[in-house]
């Protein structure tokens, strides 16, 4: 199911993208107009995985940010107000043992790409 000549058939019929440099460089191209938009560039990369199951006080991201562009305000007040609320409710979460973080050190979200060709 995950061997190379799988995953190489999986992407060159058009029914997904590659995520593991090295095996979508041995991938054709498939014949689907507009494929290439979607094949990760510069600035993309595979992200660790987010803290999950844990909600901040008060309205969360998602709501705060179309409050925001339907009304206006202060951008950056509420981006320290979420980054407060959420980093407390994380907190919350980490000391009363629900969730457990680790840290990756080598991860940098301005070159997402070195993380990815790190683990090829």
């Amino acid at each position: 199911m995950y061997s190379d000549e799988v995953l190489i058939g999986y992407q060159e019929a058009g029914l997904g993208i590659l995520s593991v440099e090295s095996i979508a460089k041995k991938a054709k191209r498939p014949d689907i107009e507009g494929f290439d938009g979607f094949i990760p560039g510069d600035y993309d990369g595979i992200w660790p995985a987010s803290p999950q199951g844990f909600k901040p006080k008060g309205m969360e991201w998602e709501d705060e940010f179309v409050k925001y562009i339907m009304i206006g305000g202060d951008l950056d007040r509420l981006v320290e107000d979420l980054n407060a609320r959420y980093n407390a409710a994380l907190d919350q979460e980490r000391a009363a043992g629900r969730v457990n973080m680790q840290a990756i050190p080598e991860f940098d979200p301005l070159h997402p790409q070195d993380r990815l060709m790190a683990n090829d």
